[in-house]
This record gives structure tokens, C-alpha cells and sequence, in this order.
């Protein structure tokens, strides 16, 4: 059995566009459904989902009450990055999960 991550981070945009049913929106509820289940399967000791700017913005705006909340309180503890405006998310998480040797 492969060893636990230490580590994991969420393409958070590819993950709350994931979901068929969302169309071209983002999907707060179902972002938080996979983290949540990622987390109980791995248990990570440490985990972050990282945000393309835009889709922060926008999922923030049409995220629900509970789910602006969780938004907001895994950004205060470290858990939710956005990356910087004019950057391209991909690399930037794929160069974050390296640097860590994140899952």
C-alpha cells in the first residue's frame, strides 16, 4: 500500500467546474463535496486548494451563504490560495504541488 500524502492540493477552478450538471458555472457546494471526500480517503496532514483569480471572484459571488463561509475561513487558516492576478493557474499548481511534494 503506497504511503499516505503528506500533502494535497486542489486544482480548486477544475473542481468546482467538474461537475456535469454546472454547466459553465462554478459549483461551490460540489467543491467542497470532493475536498471533503479526498480528505477522508487521505487524511493528508496538510491541504490547500489553489484558485485562478477569476474563478475565486466568481465562485465567491455565486458561492452560498455556508459555502462563502467555509471560503473565507479556509483563506484566514491557509487552506485556500488564489493565484496572482495575470498568472496562469496551471503551472502555478503544478510548480506549488512540486515544491511541496503534494499530491
Amino acid at each position: 500500500m503506497p504511503a499516505q500524502p503528506t500533502v494535497v492540493i486542489f486544482d480548486a477552478a477544475n473542481v468546482a467546474f467538474s461537475r456535469a450538471s454546472a454547466g459553465t458555472r462554478p459549483d461551490a457546494a460540489w467543491l467542497y463535496t470532493v475536498v471533503d471526500a479526498v480528505l477522508a480517503t487521505l487524511c493528508p496532514q496538510r491541504w490547500v486548494m489553489v484558485f485562478d483569480a477569476n474563478v475565486f471572484g466568481w465562485l465567491r459571488r455565486e458561492a452560498g451563504d455556508t459555502e462563502r463561509a467555509r471560503l473565507a475561513q479556509d483563506r484566514r487558516a491557509g487552506r485556500l490560495t488564489v493565484c496572482p492576478a495575470d498568472t496562469a493557474a496551471d503551472p502555478y499548481i503544478l510548480h506549488s504541488a512540486r515544491a511541496l511534494d503534494a499530491a
